[in-house]
């Protein structure tokens, strides 16, 4: 039996574990693809981000809470933007939108980023 000393890691591994959970729930499968030009900012924030970033989770900034930005808002849109795609830290890769297109990625990034004004 294996076990884990590293606290640090039963976190990442559980929020791994539930992130799947959430993103492969009958809840968020769709029969046909969400056509993008169908859905507003706020409602992609609303379905994939939200979770996370209205909570704080595994450091998520929260959205529209200028001090737990900290020092990223100076990262600027491009690099803010990437991370997101590419994945950064315990957020995965699209974070929960796999169907989002760059555009969309870009917007909603802005969007959190506008909450801070």
């Amino acid at each position: 039996m294996v076990i884990f000393q590293d606290y640090k890691l039963y976190k990442f591994l559980g929020l791994i574990t539930f992130l799947l959970f959430v993103s492969c729930s009958e809840e968020n499968k769709s029969p046909v693809s969400t056509i993008s030009e169908s859905r507003t900012t706020e409602e992609i924030y609303t379905q994939a981000c939200a979770f996370c970033h209205d909570r704080g989770m595994a450091g998520a900034p929260i959205y529209a809470n200028t001090f737990s930005w900290g020092q990223r808002v100076d990262k600027g849109i491009d690099t803010l933007t990437y991370n997101v795609k590419y994945g950064l830290n315990a957020m995965p890769a699209m974070g929960l939108c796999a169907d989002c297109t760059d555009e969309e990625l870009r917007a909603v990034v802005q969007y959190m980023l506008d909450s801070l004004d």
